[in-house]
């Protein structure tokens, strides 16, 4: 896109990244419109397969489910009126900055998703709420951790990273939650 004025063509892009002009920094409510004609066509081949796809997440996240029970950590809950498909196997974590240092420091990539609760971001500032507003949001978002899970995952690598987790609440017996 050209564009005369630097500052309209900025806003603009920001406005098709959800209003954010980088990670975590949402100045003002914004879209998601970052697909191509390419992805699409790519996405309408893959369609086929998304069925098998949430079949082999849930399988990953069963498995998840089993091995981190009792861990010290709390694990995702499907509700009964609902199937999940596991997009992001989020657990709720005590020390979830220090326990993402150690599962990095044995090769398991794991993702922050939704680090700043809604209320406390820019693009809503208008509605004046402050930290304390939302305790539930704010504690989620500070204790949230996004584990390795995707179709092709196999279940030993999700018995590794329960084990990383296990060993990691082992050594501190005092920090973790009952789940």
């Amino acid at each position: 896109m050209a564009a005369n004025d630097a500052e309209l063509a900025e806003r603009v892009g920001m406005l098709r990244n959800h209003g954010s002009h980088g990670k975590f920094d949402h100045c003002f409510p914004g879209f998601n419109f970052r697909m191509e004609s390419l992805q699409g066509a790519v996405l309408s081949t893959k369609l086929k397969y998304l069925d098998e796809w949430n079949q082999a997440r849930r399988a990953l996240a069963q498995q998840y489910d089993r091995k981190l029970a009792g861990s010290g950590v709390t694990i995702p809950v499907e509700m009964p009126y609902a199937r999940h498909v596991y997009h992001l196997y989020m657990i709720q974590a005590p020390e979830r900055d220090r326990l993402r240092e150690a599962l990095t420091a044995r090769g398991i990539e794991t993702g922050l998703h939704y680090p700043v609760p809604v209320h406390l971001e820019k693009a809503y500032s208008h509605l004046n709420y402050h930290a304390g507003d939302f305790p539930v949001s704010e504690r989620l978002a500070q204790n949230s951790l996004s584990l390795p899970i995707y179709p092709e995952l196999g279940l030993e690598a999700v018995d590794y990273v329960a084990s990383a987790i296990q060993e990691f609440y082992a050594l501190r017996p005092s920090a973790a939650w009952k789940s």
